[in-house]
Order: structure tokens, then sequence, then C-alpha cells
């Protein structure tokens, strides 16, 4: 995985500055990964290719293998407001921990928020964003608190969309504003 680790980094890097990509957060699992991201050239396919592509030699070389990497084509889920950008930007992070693999979001290696809050460094350029504001242990409490599995498996099920969307009984502001996910 650290091997892994560094090609993203790399590949992630190259995808910011030759495609214009601007990464919000990033996070790699065991066999897949998840990000946010926002491409202000309207890119997303080129870019995606090229990373899909790229990344694939880099792993196989590295590892010496010649099979096919990946399962299918990247999926994306345009988000399109604030409350689903906060409900997917707390999905990612809290991935991992979801999945068993760490007990907190901070304790995850393969994930860029440590590198947000600068604990680590990393050549993957992350946008700044506003969540930070509330303070690094607000953010860090909100990020680890578990949601239940309704709230969990709708956040899922919105991302699977071509468009995020909550079902309307989980899209209401005060369940944002209580909930967070």
């Amino acid at each position: 995985m650290e091997v892994v680790w560094e090609l993203f980094e790399n590949h992630l890097y190259m995808l910011h500055y030759g495609f214009n990509f601007r990464i919000h957060n990033f996070v790699l699992m065991n066999n897949h990964y998840h990000m946010i991201l926002d491409t202000p050239d309207c890119n997303l396919s080129a870019g995606m290719k090229w990373f899909g592509q790229s990344l694939t030699l880099s792993i196989n070389k590295e590892a010496n293998r010649i099979n096919q990497l990946w399962g299918g084509r990247f999926f994306r889920s345009i988000i399109s407001s604030p409350n689903y950008y906060l409900h997917a930007y707390k999905y990612v992070y809290l991935n991992p921990v979801q999945a068993q693999m760490a007990n907190d979001v901070l304790a995850y290696k393969f994930s860029t928020l440590r590198s947000v809050i600068g604990l680590e460094k990393s050549i993957i350029p992350i946008q700044e964003n506003t969540i930070l504001d509330m303070g690094i242990d607000s953010c860090l409490n909100w990020l680890n608190s578990r949601p239940t599995d309704k709230n969990w498996g709708a956040v899922n099920k919105a991302l699977k969309k071509t468009e995020f969307k909550l079902a309307q009984r989980n899209n209401r502001e005060h369940y944002l504003e209580k909930n967070l996910l």
C-alpha cells in the first residue's frame, strides 16, 4: 500500500498541474479510491482517462504484472450544493473507519486528511476549504462521528447517482445541522 500510495500521490500531483483538476480530498482504499475534485476546464473524462491509464502502467510496472487493474471506468457524481458537499466530504474521509480499516479518520494513513491539517507533508495539492474554519478539533470530531446505518446508506446511494441527491426526507436543512451525515 505504501508504494501504491506514493504512485497515487505522484499521479494526483500531475492530474492537478497537467489537467487543472482541483482536488478537495482523497482516500485510497485496498481495492478502490474516493476523491472529491472539481474541473474548471470541463475536462473530467480526459483527465481521468489519463489518470487511470498512467496509474495502471505505473502500478503494473512496479508489481511486475500485466493484467487489468481497474474493474471499469471511473464513476462520478455531481455535487450541486454545500449541503451535499459536506455529506460527500465526510463520506470520503470516514470510509476507512466504516470499513474497519482504522479506528478514526486521522489514524488512516492513506488519506489526504493528515496533510490537510498539517501533520504530514504531501505533494498532492489539496484545495483550501472552509470546513476547517470550525477548528481542527471540531472538524475531527465531526468527521469521526459515526452516522447511523440508514444515513450512511442514504449518502452511499446518493453518490451512485450521476447527480448527488439525498431522498427528500434526508434533504432538509435541519437534518444537516443535527446530523451532518
